[in-house]
């Protein structure tokens, strides 16, 4: 909360820890309300507050639509993060070794939250909408992408 300036935990990190962050002095009560305040206000700008019925939400008909698709690559393209290539390492070549890691390398349903459009594809499941995994996969021709749930760094 305090060098890194992490306002939001998408686990139970902060929930878990913040108690005896406070009470062993690693951060200050004021730094709990500014990451507060950062997050709600984030919240807040993006509608999360607002009834469902203020917007015109995406329904089945929409999803791979041109439309859907046009907006898609354009937020794609505005979304773009540049990143450093030191010692030419990117792109990666085809057939290279990739770890896919995290708790969602398997998420169908999760890549069309939090669109309230159910069922997402034709059969009524996500069976339409590749997950991280299988997205490298398709395209790193070897097929050698393995994937796992968790991965624990030792300091």
């Amino acid at each position: 909360l305090t060098d890194g300036q992490c306002d939001i935990n998408s686990g139970n990190s902060y929930y878990e820890n913040i108690h005896e962050a406070l009470k062993n002095g690693y951060i200050q009560m004021e730094d709990v309300d500014r990451a507060l305040f950062n997050s709600l206000k984030q919240r807040f700008d993006l509608g999360l507050f607002d009834p469902a019925e203020a917007y015109d939400w995406p329904t089945i008909n929409d999803l791979g639509s041109e439309e859907s698709a046009t907006l898609s690559l354009e937020a794609s393209q505005q979304g773009i993060v540049l990143l450093r290539n030191d010692d030419n390492l990117l792109p990666l070549p085809r057939g290279r070794k990739i770890a896919v890691l995290g708790p969602h390398f398997r998420a169908q349903k999760l890549m069309v939250q939090p669109l309230p459009s159910h069922p997402a594809c034709p059969s009524g499941q996500y069976d339409c909408i590749l997950s991280p995994t299988d997205a490298i996969t398709a395209i790193n021709d070897l097929n050698v992408t393995t994937e796992t749930e968790g991965w624990t760094r030792s300091a």
